[in-house]
């Protein structure tokens, strides 16, 4: 079984996954805070990784407020209406395609631009310690951007 996936390698670092039959994912979190975005292929389809800041790790304090932001992830297909779209961080909390300028948020609806009101499709992905997913899928290849 292939494994793949976004996160970091230290055992207790939060690593958000993606599996199926034959696949499974873990991309490299370090790379989605510097980017923002990171698009590759899973299963055959297009995906894109939409990462922003804004949640705090668990481990990090005795309060979870007083933790590192480790941010939020989301997975989806990178295609709407039929049309492959790239994607790069608005340097906000966004994230626009290169073919329309279209505006994305994290929840993946298109908020302006000549898409706004679509949607991309997510796919099922879990945000889990490494050391728990590594126990049970431990030929996860991460991502190296």
């Amino acid at each position: 079984m292939r494994s793949y996936g976004v996160g970091r390698t230290t055992a207790a670092e939060q690593t958000p996954c993606q599996t199926n039959c034959n696949t499974d994912s873990s991309l490299r979190e370090q790379t989605n805070a510097t980017r923002g975005v990171v698009e590759d292929e899973f299963d055959g389809r297009p995906i894109v990784l939409f990462h922003r800041a804004g949640a705090t790790s668990a481990l990090d304090s005795r309060q979870i407020s007083q933790g590192r932001d480790v941010g939020v992830v989301a997975i989806f297909e990178r295609t709407a209406d039929g049309q492959l779209l790239s994607f790069s961080g608005d340097g906000q909390s966004g994230f626009v395609d290169s073919q329309t300028q279209s505006t994305w948020n994290i929840l993946g609806k298109a908020i302006s631009g000549p898409l706004a009101g679509s949607r991309l499709t997510e796919l099922i992905h879990f945000d889990h310690f490494w050391f728990a997913w590594a126990a049970f899928f431990p030929n996860t290849e991460l991502y190296k951007g």
